[in-house]
């Protein structure tokens, strides 16, 4: 199953700001909004250590630090030394988190499966809300909650296996 379009997104971040004939915000505004809630849920994420974020590279002495890096998954011997990475072995297997890819028009996968589809869409929303002034109280303590689950579900997963 592929993950959801920007343009899905899109239509939820709209239905949310109540601007279903897009007077109020253009397609890549909202698409700026997108990028903003795709690299906090991913910090967010990578918070909470959720294994979906963790990517694995093969590295020698030298290479550069992958612009997706956020920290180690794990102990290596590998520290970062001017945005490339030092080790002492020729060649080293290391994992790591990653934040998502941003995405850039609306015929574009979102990096994140369906499942977070909606936490995008709201997170993205309070962007948008958030640039008028509204009041996004109510919003905000909405994302709080969801993302609180998240932690609690990726918390009783993890104690299970």
């Amino acid at each position: 199953m592929s993950n959801p379009l920007v343009s899905e997104a899109i239509a939820n971040i709209r239905i949310r700001i109540r601007d279903r004939t897009a007077i109020g915000y253009v397609n890549d505004e909202l698409i700026t909004y997108i990028n903003d809630a795709i690299n906090q849920l991913s910090l967010y994420l990578i918070s909470i250590c959720d294994p979906e974020m963790v990517v694995q590279k093969e590295l020698t002495d030298g290479d550069d630090v992958p612009d997706d890096y956020c920290k180690l998954a794990g102990e290596y011997g590998v520290f970062i030394d001017n945005g490339v990475f030092r080790t002492q072995d020729t060649e080293l297997t290391i994992r790591y988190y990653a934040a998502k890819d941003n995405i850039s028009v609306e015929t574009d996968e979102l990096p994140f499966k369906r499942l977070y589809l909606g936490v995008l869409s709201q997170m993205a929303a309070i962007y948008a809300l958030n640039r008028n002034e509204f009041d996004i109280t109510q919003d905000q303590k909405l994302l709080d909650g969801i993302l609180q689950l998240i932690g609690a579900g990726k918390d009783e997963v993890s104690s299970k296996t």
